[in-house]
């Protein structure tokens, strides 16, 4: 049976309203120390919705990407459990294994083909593992959502998508933001690579390793965002 949130002890925010955003992070991050401290007893999505004051569908998108990068995970519908900060690495780790990001044989088609941005989970995962599979740093968000949607550009509801996944992730460390907010940074905590440098976005030309094949899915990236850009006029 989960904990009753009523048991738990939730100090009181005081944010002024014009903050709103920086009030549901607060939140999120409120509800990440209750499950940590309480870690092991799940508690109900229902409750913490209630409970915190956060609208279930914002909830979900939160708990999505959580869940999906192993921080936390389910164990009902309405249920979830702490797994743990160490369980992202662990995560990531199969993520390249299981998508064989470091398979020379497979180019970027390979490994993303059409169809695989239905939810906020297989976006989550889709993001991490382009920066595996282009070993870099950084990544324009725009690239990446026009690599997506290659065959539909003009999808705006990736874009919404896209950031806010950005800004889950950066909440629980894995990615940071600088003043372009264009930019995708994956902190180098989970770079896993040695052969990663903080350069430019696909740095093409100043690479610490020039595998032959990482040169080749980088270039085939960019040729699939420039024929992408051909179809749309909403990233010039």
């Amino acid at each position: 049976m989960g904990m009753m949130l009523d048991s738990i002890s939730v100090p009181k925010l005081s944010i002024p309203e014009s903050f709103m955003k920086d009030v549901e992070s607060t939140s999120i991050q409120t509800i990440l120390l209750r499950l940590e401290q309480n870690k092991q007893s799940p508690l109900s999505i229902t409750g913490i919705s209630k409970h915190f004051n956060v609208k279930r569908n914002k909830l979900s998108e939160y708990i999505n990407v959580f869940s999906a990068v192993g921080l936390i995970k389910l164990v009902s519908l309405d249920q979830i459990q702490w797994a743990g900060r160490e369980n992202i690495t662990f995560v990531m780790k199969e993520l390249i294994k299981s998508r064989r990001l470091n398979d020379s044989s497979q180019m970027m088609t390979d490994l993303f083909p059409l169809g695989m941005i239905d939810n906020i989970q297989k976006i989550t995962l889709n993001i991490l593992s382009l920066f595996y599979s282009l070993r870099v740093l950084t990544l324009k968000i725009d690239k990446i959502i026009l690599f997506f949607s290659r065959e539909s550009p003009r999808n705006s509801s990736i874009l919404f998508k896209m950031y806010r996944i950005k800004h889950i992730l950066k909440l629980i460390g894995i990615v940071s933001v600088s003043s372009d907010i264009t930019n995708i940074t994956l902190n180098s905590e989970y770079s896993f690579e040695e052969t990663f440098h903080d350069s430019d976005p696909l740095p093409i030309s100043f690479l610490m390793n020039r595998t032959s094949f990482i040169i080749d899915r980088r270039n085939e990236f960019e040729a699939i965002i420039e024929k992408a850009q051909k179809k749309t006029h909403i990233f010039p």
